[in-house]
């Protein structure tokens, strides 16, 4: 569990960031402000609901939906440093993961929540890994306006309690377009001392900071290679450099990246197992939505699916569990702790 306090977050997170000497490309490029936030203007455009929220100070609670590396985090970054300008520094931000939080953090939360005089905002990543019996817990005080609540999800959130979900504004993010990565791409090598080099030049002449050179159409590939995930472009690039230039001697001329330097260090396995990973989730939902809706062939169906894909059996028998236990009524009392034992027999 995480907690930081509003008022001191950001600087605290400066003065982190000056003094570690390694601190990963993804979050140095994370926008400072609405204007440099790059895509998604279907949700955070100038004539957007959420826009017009934030420009006049209101933050609503909110499911932020969207597949990996199409700006989730930073969406909710940004929307956390807008309202903490207009409320002066005077929030209280407590970011907390499904993946490791238990009732007790929810609680510790909620009591520091009622006991400070700052707005408070939970962050709740991987939202869609509590049960809706944990969700439970947030109804009563995001209902009271105890604190604001964001959830993050790469998961259709209409598996989510429905009551916590009528409470709050759900906002799907797309996977960024290749022309979204190719400026984020193109910024991204700047920040890191490279030079883009386009079809109608030639990397003769370089500036004294200049490190690397990279054509244009590398940026591209790379651009088209992630599907949408701006985290595997940068995680590509920041590999690649560090890996051919970290080590070359100042004094030496700038060197040149090309497709191949890239591949080294972003296969397209890479990219296909994180695509693989977030069909993997729809597929579940899939599951899912067909067993409460007794559509039996399209259950197995989708069953068949996720086990083709090599899931681990454990996590398909923890949602069949938590599917069973929470949507449909048993005629016996004992069947959840048979499910439960079957997890364990090899």
């Amino acid at each position: 569990m995480n907690y930081k306090s509003s008022n001191k977050y950001n600087d605290a997170q400066r003065n982190i960031n000056k003094n570690n000497n390694y601190v990963p490309l993804t979050k140095r490029m994370r926008p400072n402000n609405l204007n440099d936030y790059v895509g998604q203007s279907h949700v955070i455009g100038p004539k957007t609901v959420l826009y017009n929220l934030l420009k006049t100070g209101v933050i609503p609670s909110m499911i932020v939906w969207g597949p990996p590396g199409c700006g989730k985090d930073a969406l909710v970054n940004l929307i956390i440093e807008e309202n903490k300008t207009l409320c002066d520094g005077l929030i209280t931000l407590i970011e907390l993961s499904a993946s490791t939080a238990s009732i007790n953090d929810i609680k510790k939360a909620v009591k520091e929540a009622k006991t400070t005089s700052n707005q408070t905002i939970i962050i709740m990543n991987e939202i869609h890994k509590f049960n809706k019996l944990q969700q439970d817990i947030f109804l009563p005080h995001v209902e009271a306006g105890t604190f604001i609540l964001i959830g993050i999800t790469i998961e259709n959130p209409f598996s989510l309690n429905s009551a916590l979900l009528s409470r709050c504004r759900i906002f799907m993010l797309n996977k960024l377009q290749k022309d979204d990565l190719i400026s984020i791409l193109s910024k991204a090598v700047k920040s890191i001392n490279g030079e883009i080099i386009l079809k109608s030049k030639n990397a003769t002449e370089s500036n004294v900071t200049t490190s690397f050179f990279i054509d244009q159409e590398v940026i591209v590939w790379l651009a088209e290679m992630c599907d949408g995930d701006c985290k595997i472009a940068l995680n590509g690039l920041e590999s690649a450099v560090e890996a051919k230039v970290s080590n070359i001697d100042k004094s030496t001329k700038p060197i040149n990246l090309n497709i191949s330097d890239i591949k080294c260090s972003l296969t397209a396995i890479q990219a296909t197992n994180n695509k693989q990973s977030d069909n993997i989730y729809q597929m579940h939902s899939a599951l899912h939505h067909c067993i409460i809706g007794d559509d039996e062939n399209a259950a197995l169906y989708w069953l068949a699916r996720i086990m083709e894909t090599g899931e681990d059996p454990v996590y398909i028998a923890k949602r069949l569990v938590r599917v069973a236990s929470e949507d449909i009524d048993f005629d016996d009392e004992d069947a959840p702790q048979r499910f439960i034992q079957c997890k364990h027999v090899k």
